[in-house]
Formats: C-alpha cells, structure tokens, sequence
C-alpha cells in the first residue's frame, strides 16, 4: 500500500515546514468549493473580492502550502499539467509584491525562487500523502461490516 511510505516521509516533511520563514496562518484546505467572489461596488479599484470558507482545517505551515493543496486539489490533471507553472509563477510573483510592500525590499530579497520551489514541491508532497491516507481509510471502512 501507498501509505507504507507515507509516515517515515510525512515527518521529514513536516520537519521541513516547523519553522520555515516563510510560515504564516494557512487555510488548510482551499478548494474551490470553499471560495467565494463578492461583486464591488461600480468604481472600486477591484471588480471582485474572494474569500475563503471552513477555516477548520487552518494551521501555521509555508505560505505555498495552500497553492500547492489548491492546486493539486481543484483541478483535474489536464488543467493542471497546462497551467501549473504559470500559477505557481504568478502565486511567486504576488508574494514577491507583498513581501516588498509590507516588509520592504530587503525581506522580498531572502526569498529566493529555488527555494521556494522546493518548498511547493515538498508541500505538493504532503498534500498528496494526506490524500493517499484519506484514500485508503476509506476503502478501508468500506471493506469493513460497519460500512
């Protein structure tokens, strides 16, 4: 079974994550089906406003976190093999602008892009074993009399 790689792993990778610089609050789990758009009033500098809903889940993890669990978790594989760089490079992009207008240059600056990459891939991981967990625990009860 998949999940017999999973516990040696999960713990290097949340190891990794303790106390990364990059920790803020997350969501936890932002699937579209937990978004939601607000229309603007006419002549606000935005059209629409997003927000988040089910903030059960939320913990402290890399800012990445939620892009990697948004994107590994909301689209089907062709959508994601086609535009996966492009949102991950304008997720970097945003953070870059944020990380300048809050903490200044210098802070924008200690973040790096490889760094970061590997960040995303090792919480695209984690997102996947928790998946894979989930996954064969409920094939699990379903085998069981109690389903």
């Amino acid at each position: 079974a998949l999940s017999s790689l999973i516990p040696t792993n999960i713990q290097a990778i949340f190891n990794y994550c303790i106390d990364h610089p990059l920790n803020t609050i997350c969501h936890g789990d932002p699937r579209t089906d937990n978004v939601y758009f607000i229309d603007n009033p006419e002549g606000s500098a935005l059209k629409y406003e997003a927000g988040l809903f089910d903030w059960a889940q939320a913990l402290i993890a890399p800012c990445f976190y939620d892009v990697s669990w948004a994107i590994s978790q909301s689209y089907d594989r062709e959508f994601c093999t086609e535009h996966h760089d492009s949102l991950v490079g304008l997720y970097w992009e945003t953070l870059q602008e944020s990380l300048t207008a809050n903490f200044g240059a210098e802070a924008a600056a200690k973040a790096h892009y490889e760094d970061f990459l590997v960040g995303y891939a090792v919480c695209e991981a984690m997102c996947i074993s928790k998946c894979t967990l989930a996954f064969e625990s409920i094939m699990k009860d379903k085998k069981s009399k109690d389903y």
